[in-house]
């Protein structure tokens, strides 16, 4: 279960949704608000044939008011 989203911050929802999926692992290594961009760009690498793309191949970059998420991929 990947939680998602500010909300998913709350202990109280954490503990509820643990015990919903008593025998699922909550991964939560990704800050919640940057779950749906890492997604989204490690699902563009997998349209484009790059599927065996990681975490750690993303890079954060200041070029807004809000984070975003920009992947680069040099072919």
């Amino acid at each position: 279960v990947v939680l998602c989203g500010g909300s998913s911050r709350i202990p109280r929802l954490q503990q509820m949704i643990k015990d919903l999926f008593p025998t699922v692992e909550l991964l939560n290594s990704i800050p919640p608000d940057e779950v749906i961009p890492i997604g989204a760009a490690m699902e563009a690498g997998i349209l484009i044939g790059k599927e065996n793309l990681l975490v750690e191949d993303t890079l954060k970059i200041e070029c807004s008011a809000k984070d975003i998420l920009v992947k680069l991929v040099i072919i």
